[in-house]
């Protein structure tokens, strides 16, 4: 299944590519004469670099728990986990680049590429599976984008790896989360009943429209863990003006319930 952007990767991949270069480092932390910092540390060790400069290290809340935001030095915006100290996300700016007239790399390669930089950096990556391979135009930038995600039994689990390789073959992003999660994957409604419940719920029951397969997750929704169809239901418009364009709905897999979660 192949959602939007922004169904998985943070906005802050679109910005940097918007925003240039980082501009300026407040502080050098590591590196000789300093006193090491962990977290600058981490991101040295994941970099495979003897130091890193990182400007002031900004504590922010995420729903898998606390992330230090970062500038990193040459490179773009890094994110490490608070408690474990581990990089979930680095964004090398300067990577984000337009395609050539001759076209990108090949996926083949783009792939290969992805891979081997995913399975050096996420620890336990041979226990996920290929989630999707996108090629993704943003205008700005244009990237291969490849997502290899935990599952238990039919259903995705939270846990994941994102890589983005640019037209080049240059690795451009690196995004990973880890949620640990216990509620059983075996769902109570079938994928159809999903689909057909989707409709309903985006008012579209008997009327032109058209859905994606639907994918069953297992997600974490203000902290209760939840096993849901989801489905990306798009109306089949009547005239040249039409809002909204599509619409991201929720399955509940054990009652057959839906929720509109996003649209437009």
């Amino acid at each position: 299944m192949k959602f939007r952007l922004r169904s998985i990767i943070p906005k802050a991949l679109v910005a940097a590519a918007a925003a240039g270069a980082v501009v300026g480092v407040v502080g050098h932390i590591g590196g000789a004469g300093a006193a090491p910092d962990d977290r600058t540390g981490a991101v040295a060790k994941f970099l495979d670099r003897p130091a890193a400069q990182v400007q002031k290290w900004v504590r922010v809340p995420s729903s898998n728990g606390d992330r230090f935001k970062g500038a990193l030095k040459g490179v773009g915006l890094v994110t490490v986990d608070a408690k474990t100290l581990e990089v979930n996300e680095i964004i090398y700016n300067d990577r984000l680049v337009k395609a050539p007239a001759s076209g990108p790399v090949a996926q083949a390669d783009a792939l290969s590429t992805a891979q081997q930089f995913a399975a050096s950096h996420f620890a336990g990556f041979g226990n996920l599976s290929a989630h999707s391979a996108q090629y993704l135009d943003h205008g700005a930038f244009q990237e291969w984008r490849f997502v290899w995600q935990a599952k238990r039994g039919p259903a995705w689990l939270p846990e994941q790896v994102a890589v983005g390789v640019n037209p080049a073959g240059a690795v451009a992003y690196y995004w990973s989360q880890r949620t640990r999660t216990s509620i059983d994957g075996t769902p109570a409604v079938s994928a159809p009943e999903a689909r057909t419940s989707a409709l309903d719920a985006a008012h579209l029951t008997g009327r032109p429209a058209k859905t994606t397969d639907p994918e069953l997750q297992v997600l974490v929704d203000h902290g209760r863990e939840r096993l849901v169809w989801v489905t990306e239901v798009t109306a089949i418009p009547q005239t040249k003006v039409f809002v909204p364009n599509y619409e991201i709905v929720w399955t509940d897999a054990k009652t057959g319930a839906s929720e509109i979660r996003a649209k437009s």
